[in-house]
């Protein structure tokens, strides 16, 4: 429920000074001292009727990045620990096309946006219904939308490209609450496409390999491609490979086959040796825990 905060206006009536001729008798009266105004309350400093604006923020800050959360205060300074549960996978904002997204929840949320200068609106969030075992991350559905929602403030930094200066936005909730985050850019920005998407399955134990630009010998992930038709049914695999990459955002567990929903992105300048292509997580569409051996066919 938004909070509606009363509108006092403040209303200046000019005084009307009416000029009127007096006689030249009258000229040269003196005005007796108590009836002269006092104006000893009168301050040299009148405070400014308005604080200077918040800077600018250009859109581009804030859709060129993906903003992970690393601070959470109340109003009085103090921690909200419910926010902060799973530091190695922080909740994070994106903004794309008129929408904030807010990943790394229970369920992924999103609603639409609007900014006024350095006041930010947002209707309904709206996700998905799954349900999460642990208590803590499902309530973070909750935690997130009472501060996200409704009419808030924020401001952004964009830092430098030195490692340790990254940007920063801090969003200024309705109940006071401050939550700060970390941007790190956004794959799109970072490739300068759009990605082509893609569902890949990743086999449940890695496999030894020898990356052609490797000097020693290593483990691989082992995936596939799957294929889905119009109504999300799974018509055929591609054959199995060793993946001698990453896929950003996914971390692999021994023993837990997935399927991925990921985004594919051109490298340019690296030999065509399957690492010009980078892998971006999106999704996890299926996970399966599994006995050890040769994955399916």
């Amino acid at each position: 429920m938004k909070r509606r905060f009363p509108v006092v206006s403040l209303v200046i009536v000019p005084l009307l000074l009416a000029a009127c001729s007096k006689p030249p008798a009258e000229a040269d009266t003196e005005i007796p001292a108590d009836a002269a105004p006092d104006n000893s309350a009168i301050s040299d400093t009148t405070p400014a009727a308005n604080p200077p604006p918040a800077p600018y923020v250009d859109d581009s800050l804030l859709t060129r990045h993906r903003w992970s959360l690393k601070e959470a205060v109340d109003a009085k300074g103090r921690t909200i620990g419910a926010l902060l549960m799973r530091p190695d996978k922080p909740v994070q904002l994106t903004f794309v096309d008129g929408r904030i997204n807010v990943h790394n929840t229970c369920n992924g949320l999103s609603g639409m946006f609007r900014r006024l200068g350095d006041e930010i609106r947002v209707e309904a969030l709206i996700g998905t219904k799954m349900q999460c075992v642990e208590p803590e991350v499902a309530a973070l559905d909750t935690e997130m939308s009472l501060r996200i929602q409704g009419s808030s403030r924020f401001t952004a930094q964009p830092g430098t490209t030195q490692p340790n200066n990254p940007p920063k936005l801090e969003w200024r909730a309705e109940n006071g609450d401050i939550l700060r985050f970390v941007g790190d850019m956004t794959p799109e920005a970072r490739y300068g496409s759009e990605g082509e998407t893609a569902f890949v399955e990743v086999a449940a134990y890695t496999k030894p390999c020898q990356p052609p630009m490797a000097t020693a010998p290593q483990t691989c992930l082992e995936l596939r491609e799957v294929r889905y038709d119009d109504q999300g049914v799974k018509t055929n695999a591609g054959p199995w490979r060793l993946f001698y990459d990453r896929i950003d955002g996914f971390t692999h567990e021994p023993g837990i086959r997935n399927v991925l929903r990921v985004k594919r992105y051109r490298r340019d300048g690296r030999p065509d040796d399957g690492t010009n292509i980078a892998y971006v997580m999106e999704l996890s569409i299926e996970s399966e825990t599994v006995q050890e051996g040769p994955p399916k066919p």
